[in-house]
């Protein structure tokens, strides 16, 4: 699943969001998998397809409330429907967190400080 995974992160960050999709879809049980779940999420997302995207987020959430990626993408998508933006990026789940949090505390110390 990890190779594959990675082939479809690929795909969504150049832009090939039918053939990322298609190669979830090819998987055996994606719908029921947070990880495949969410990527598909991110697609929808990235094709302005709010609906879909909450929905498949929500199902990844539901499957496994602690799956971090889903989880930033659901507060992500909360935002951009209530405020119209948000500064969360989408997460495809290989991210490293301790970079992420590290440049989250960073950016807040930087606006703290007036720093550009």
């Amino acid at each position: 699943m990890n190779e594959l995974a990675s082939q479809v992160r690929t795909a969504i960050r150049l832009g090939y969001f039918e053939q990322a999709e298609s190669m979830i879809h090819a998987v055996a049980g994606w719908d029921r998998d947070p990880v495949w779940l969410n990527l598909l999420g991110v697609i929808h997302e990235a094709r302005g397809e709010w609906k879909p995207a909450l929905r498949c987020v929500g199902k990844a959430l539901r499957r496994d409330r602690q799956y971090a990626p889903a989880q930033q993408n659901i507060r992500r998508l909360y935002e951009l429907y209530t405020f119209g933006h948000s500064d969360v990026k989408m997460a495809l789940g290989d991210e490293r967190p301790a970079l992420a949090l590290l440049l989250r505390w960073r950016r807040g110390h930087r606006a703290a400080s007036g720093i550009q």
